[in-house]
């Protein structure tokens, strides 16, 4: 990334971006046409998994399939921010020429979760109902097995997640919490366990 810069987006809602070169499963580059500037854009639809996390390098064969070398870009709010390496990325979602729905056809492959950043929440909640389909009908990383099987695959867990405390969440930390329930007979070692939540802010 350390080649790449960020132009401004003179125009936001709906803009063709030519040359696009895939930088993980939900982070592209493209060059808008009659331009040299590159920009790195943050996919506002989906979370595809970290370097740490299994399923990161077939989302980004993923994304790279569908994305082609042309695509249009549309913003609800023209967001951006600034990454924790200081990189600048422009917040959209993505569609190809033909009108097709990257977000929805990377969310149908079970590769990554549905995800809304800051203002740019466009069908959003689309997103997130395909996601529990996809979910329930057991696809990629929602398999039970994908990343291995667990340690103690037989164990029957429950997981409940509240993301969004009374009030103030910064006022009451408290109040967002992952309660994990065993529900079978077998003890499952969860000191190295970790999640992750991706949810809807409309």
């Amino acid at each position: 990334l350390s080649r790449l810069f960020a132009a401004r987006v003179d125009k936001p809602t709906r803009q063709v971006l030519t040359k696009i070169e895939v930088i993980d499963g939900d982070t592209f580059t493209g060059v808008r046409p009659g331009t040299k500037r590159r920009l790195i854009i943050r996919n506002a639809g989906i979370q595809a998994m970290e370097d740490r996390e299994c399923g990161k390098k077939p989302a980004k064969r993923a994304l790279k399939r569908m994305l082609g070398k042309r695509v249009v870009i549309v913003s609800k709010h023209n967001s951006e921010n600034v990454n924790g390496i200081g990189i600048n990325r422009f917040q959209r979602n993505a569609f190809t020429r033909s009108g097709r729905d990257i977000q929805s056809a990377m969310i149908q492959t079970g590769l990554v979760l549905p995800y809304g950043i800051g203002r740019e929440t466009l069908k959003q909640e689309v997103y997130a109902a395909q996601a529990q389909r996809v979910a329930l009908a057991g696809k990629g990383l929602f398999s039970g097995t994908y990343c291995r099987p667990g340690p103690v695959q037989q164990a029957q867990l429950k997981l409940m997640i509240n993301y969004n405390a009374s009030g103030r969440d910064r006022d009451n930390l408290q109040g967002k919490f992952v309660r994990i329930r065993n529900q079978s007979p077998v003890s499952v070692p969860i000191g190295t366990g970790w999640t992750e939540m991706t949810c809807p802010t409309v």
